[in-house]
């Protein structure tokens, strides 16, 4: 893992999720907002459904 890799929760639904949002972190402001737009709705929908995907 380098210095400033995120460590994996164990969930790979909620791992994924926060990769692609990492993937943004240099982006534009649009852009970030939109990753975390997405983020927030997946990390939404897997608490909703936690037995889903993990």
């Amino acid at each position: 893992m380098t210095e400033n890799a995120r460590p994996s929760t164990g969930d790979p639904v909620v791992d994924e999720a926060m990769a692609e949002f990492d993937e943004h972190a240099g982006g534009s402001l649009q852009d970030r907002v939109a990753a975390a737009t997405e983020a927030h709705r997946r990390l939404q929908q897997r608490l909703a459904d936690p037995g889903t995907g993990g």
